[in-house]
């Protein structure tokens, strides 16, 4: 004859914490993973916003630069070269269109420095330097000015909306 032996032993508590803890040990681990998820993008954004801060403050750098034109400035190309070098971080930590209104601001700046060193150059060597050319240089300067405080704006107005 068979006899069937069943565990009739009554579960105790400790019995249902340990049948229920891998549950609630997913639960902590889930937790945990949005919290750090969360840590890292404010992180990740702290570290952008700081980025474009350096890039704004380079950019108020060149400013001084680019409206110190004249054909006694030595700097020109290497403000020049500082301008492109900000050009391809723009398209990078900003929009394209600050990118482009620095590439734009960056030519503009190469075409003043190099008008404005041929009549200098013009008026070392007692020549006549022709009217037009100084005016497009002053006309130069003055977009150079308008664009730059555009750009300016644009930047902080892109920090304020995408700030963190």
């Amino acid at each position: 004859m068979v006899q069937l032996m069943i565990d009739i032993t009554p579960k105790d508590w400790f019995d249902y914490v340990t049948a229920v803890s891998p549950i609630i040990a997913a639960f902590i681990a889930c937790g945990l993973a949005w919290w750090q998820g969360k840590i890292q993008k404010k992180q990740h954004n702290l570290n952008l916003f700081k980025e474009r801060w350096e890039i704004k403050n380079q950019l108020e750098a060149c400013i001084s630069e680019v409206l110190n034109i004249s054909g006694e400035n030595n700097t020109y190309m290497m403000v020049y070269q500082k301008l492109s070098e900000i050009i391809d971080i723009c398209s990078y930590l900003f929009n394209e269109e600050i990118a482009l209104k620095t590439k734009k601001i960056a030519d503009l700046y190469l075409r003043t420095s190099t008008l404005s060193r041929k009549n200098t150059h013009l008026a070392r060597a007692n020549l006549k330097v022709d009217d037009t050319a100084t005016d497009e240089e002053y006309n130069n300067i003055l977009k150079l000015h308008t664009n730059l405080k555009d750009l300016m704006e644009m930047i902080s107005s892109y920090l304020k909306k995408n700030s963190f």
